[in-house]
């Protein structure tokens, strides 16, 4: 079973700023999970519900849904989903100012991948982690 269309959609309104929208399909896309047991998708729900509470500034709600993406990614042992919420986590701590977690988050993630340093994923992951460099 793969992602459920809710959390398809959830995506699609973040990205066009339909906040109450993704917040409905948010819901609907956890309680299909909730229901059939699709454990793969949790970690996309938690770093979408992420994404959704920086889009609606409420930092600490985002943080926590952050580091639980980023706990439910490494249990799966998914490196590439771990450095997805990663990124995420560490762009919202650069927004408060918290250069040094961001960076430690950052580098601690990077540290694990030997290969595919290529891949478009790596390379935005490494640029942001040069930005967040002592100031």
């Amino acid at each position: 079973m793969g992602f459920p269309v809710p959390g398809l959609l959830a995506d699609a309104y973040l990205k066009t700023g339909r906040l109450d929208d993704a917040r409905e399909a948010l819901t609907e896309a956890s309680t299909f999970v909730e229901h059939h047991g699709e454990r793969m998708v949790e970690f996309e729900l938690h770093r979408l519900q992420g994404e959704l509470w920086i889009a609606l500034e409420r930092e600490d709600e985002a943080l926590v849904s952050l580091w639980e993406a980023i706990q439910v990614a490494r249990y799966q042992r998914a490196k590439s989903r771990e450095l997805r919420a990663t990124v995420s986590l560490a762009r919202l701590l650069a927004c408060q100012r918290r250069y040094d977690s961001a960076s430690a988050a950052l580098a601690h993630t990077l540290q694990r991948f030997t290969e595919g340093l290529e891949t478009p994923e790596l390379q935005e992951a490494s640029a942001l982690l040069r930005e967040l460099a002592p100031r």
